[in-house]
Formats: structure tokens, C-alpha cells, sequence
């Protein structure tokens, strides 16, 4: 994880996403900016409501440019009430099959794979400038570096990749992993995705 913020900027020219894993308890909601596998700016906030949570993303998407078609959110419990405000907007079911479903037992551990992967292949960067943002009470980088150890593969996952349950996660990073499961969710946007620039033209894949 920590080569992510010395790496060359992994950007895709013209294409800006923004990846959200939703809370509103005391648990992180976060929100990514992404050009490419590059992500460049983030915020976090504990305590949000459900109508400032719309308002926060719509702000969000509007400070950097992303298109509605581009925006990834958690869909599963708090996140469903995001549905019928961004229409167009890609949901991440958790519990989803995943698209090979000998390799995987669902989409969670199937991006979760390949985001790890990815990260060790030198595919995904982050913004230097982000290392040192304050998170809940520490830095961005640590608390993210906690979270990526706690990526595990279950044990009887019966030869399909399956990663721990949350709880467990909790139990190795000592706290929710959500800057984690809002990174992972960029690879909901699979290299078939039909993608949209931000500048308003589709850009085939």
C-alpha cells in the first residue's frame, strides 16, 4: 500500500470516478476521487445525516468534474437510500455474484482480489499530498495501511476466493475498514465498463 503514494500517477486521460462507501453511524463515510486507478482527493466525515449524505456527494461529483455515470456507491444497507437520487449511478452490491462465479463467491471478494493484485502489480497511485491528511484521529496513510492487512482470505472459502466478514476485519485493523472498502469498489468498474469522460463523451473501451 505504501508504493501507491510514491508511484507514478496511474490516470486514464479524460475518465474521473468517484467511489463512496456510505455510513452514517459513527463509522467513516467516504468519498474518492479517482482519474484512472489515481486517486487524487478524498473526504471523510463521521455522524452524517441521510440528506446531507446526498447533499455531500452531489457537492462531491460537482467540485471534481465526475459524471453521475462514473459515481460507485456501497448499495448495501445505508447505502440504498442513495438509489433513487443518483439514478444513473452504479450501485456495489457486496453479496452480488461475482462474474466468474468459480473464482469468487461474490463481487466483494472478487474486487478485493483483484484490487490487491493490482496494488502489487503497480497498477493503482495516490496522491503524495494524501499521505499525511488527518483521518479519525490519525493519518490517512496508517490507517490504511491497518486496513490493507486486513484483506484475508477466508478459510473455508471452498476453493473460491472469499474474503473474511467485516467483523473479522474490525478485529485485525481495530476499527471499520472503510477507506479500504471504498478503494476496493474501484474495481467495480471493470476494464469492459462502458466509461464516460468527463467531458461529456463516451470513451469505448
Amino acid at each position: 500500500v505504501l508504493s501507491m503514494f510514491d508511484n507514478t500517477p496511474q490516470t486514464e486521460k479524460g475518465c474521473r470516478y468517484c467511489t463512496c462507501d456510505v455510513a452514517l453511524s459513527g463509522d467513516l463515510m467516504v468519498l474518492y476521487a479517482w482519474e484512472g486507478r489515481h486517486l487524487y482527493e478524498f473526504e471523510a466525515f463521521t455522524g452524517v445525516l441521510s440528506d446531507e449524505a446526498i447533499a455531500r456527494c452531489q457537492s462531491f461529483l460537482n467540485k471534481h468534474g465526475i459524471r453521475e455515470e462514473n459515481f460507485l456507491y456501497d448499495e448495501n444497507g445505508l447505502g440504498l437510500f442513495l438509489k433513487g437520487f443518483f439514478k444513473k449511478a452504479k450501485g456495489f452490491n457486496n453479496k452480488q455474484q461475482a462474474s466468474d462465479p468459480r473464482l469468487w463467491n461474490n463481487q466483494k471478494s472478487e474486487c478485493a482480489e483483484k484490487f490487491a493484485k493490482e496494488v502489487r502489480a503497480g497498477r493503482y497511485s495516490i496522491n503524495s499530498k494524501l499521505r499525511n491528511r488527518k483521518v479519525a484521529g490519525g493519518f490517512f496513510e496508517d490507517r490504511l495501511l491497518a486496513e490493507f492487512h486486513a484483506l484475508k482470505r477466508k478459510e473455508t472459502d471452498n476453493g473460491r476466493f472469499e474474503i473474511i466478514t467485516k467483523p473479522e476485519m474490525k478485529k485485525i485493523c481495530g476499527h471499520s475498514p472503510d477507506l479500504m472498502e471504498g478503494m476496493i469498489e474501484r474495481e467495480g468498474f471493470s476494464e469492459n465498463t462502458r466509461r464516460f469522460s468527463n467531458l461529456g463523451m463516451l470513451v469505448n473501451s
